[in-house]
């Protein structure tokens, strides 16, 4: 059985006024993010690098052992920072 998932977290990409074939194919990649979000009818949320940062460390921590990269650190950093959001705005709505 296929699973769907509810929540896509994605991290926003800027080009700071520079584009090159990588930067191009990035903003190819987060345009296809965005559409399969929207056809699939997805809770998208778009973070900006930064707001890993507070959470690559734990990212590491959980990872240590394991082969992994770079980009699974980041992505991994992001779906902890989206839980934390989640969690925050659950106490800010205990009934809901």
């Amino acid at each position: 059985m296929l699973l769907k998932p509810d929540h896509v977290v994605f991290e926003v990409f800027n080009t700071q006024g520079r584009v090159d074939f990588w930067m191009i194919y990035t903003i190819e990649l987060v345009g296809g993010i965005k559409a399969a979000i929207y056809a699939l009818g997805l809770h998208g949320y778009a973070h900006s690098p930064g707001q890993r940062t507070p959470f690559i460390a734990e990212a590491e921590r959980m990872l240590r052992g394991q082969e992994h990269t770079v980009h699974e650190v980041d992505a991994l950093a992001h779906l902890l920072r989206h839980e934390h959001n989640m969690y925050e705005k659950s106490k800010e709505r205990p009934n809901a």
